[in-house]
């Protein structure tokens, strides 16, 4: 069974690595640099700001704390224990998928950005509930996500498991920041 889901997610990548032309590379490539993200994170912070005043630095240190945990965890718990192979660094897929990305570590489950940019996500939307910034967060989450298939570093299951972890630790994070907001 586990054999099955894992060829299917090897096909889905493919199929959805080489959806990609060399036109769109440098729009994938920016989309997952974390530098590009800037202004969504200044914006962030100035909602925060008008929304708690001097006190915005409470939640934001909820969202360093839930990044780190976030992050730590992708790779502690899940990559070094699962030990999954990137696409990149698997041979029978040599040739098969155009990989954009630089393959840094060997192993890629969960995916480390999906999980970061999930977390932060859920984390925000669930303290601004509107409509807006939630899609915007929510587009710019699954543009995030797609980038690192587009690039060849992730498989699919890497990406929405990455989701999965993300989102479940900022739904618990924002239940403890809730519990110390009411204090």
């Amino acid at each position: 069974m586990i054999e099955k889901i894992i060829e299917f997610d090897k096909q889905l990548f493919l199929f959805l690595n080489n959806l990609g032309c060399e036109k769109f590379d440098p729009f994938w490539l920016a989309i997952t640099n974390k530098f590009v993200s800037i202004p969504l994170y200044l914006l962030i912070i100035y909602m925060l700001y008008k929304k708690y005043n001097l006190n915005f630095w409470i939640p934001i240190l909820f969202i360093i704390i839930l990044i780190f945990i976030v992050d730590q965890g992708s790779v502690h718990f899940f990559k070094n224990n699962i030990e999954r192979l990137r696409p990149c660094h698997e041979i029978n897929l040599e040739g098969l998928f155009r990989p954009i990305g630089s393959c840094r570590g060997k192993y890629g489950f969960v995916s480390s950005h999906a999980s970061n940019v999930a977390a932060l996500t859920i984390f925000i939307c669930s303290i601004f509930k509107t409509r807006l910034l939630v899609s915007i967060m929510l587009i710019w989450m699954f543009f995030v996500g797609y980038s690192r298939i587009y690039l060849g570093v992730h498989f699919p299951a890497d990406v929405l498991f990455g989701f999965f972890w993300g989102g479940a630790i900022a739904l618990l994070a924002y239940n403890f920041y809730l519990k110390f907001e009411k204090k």
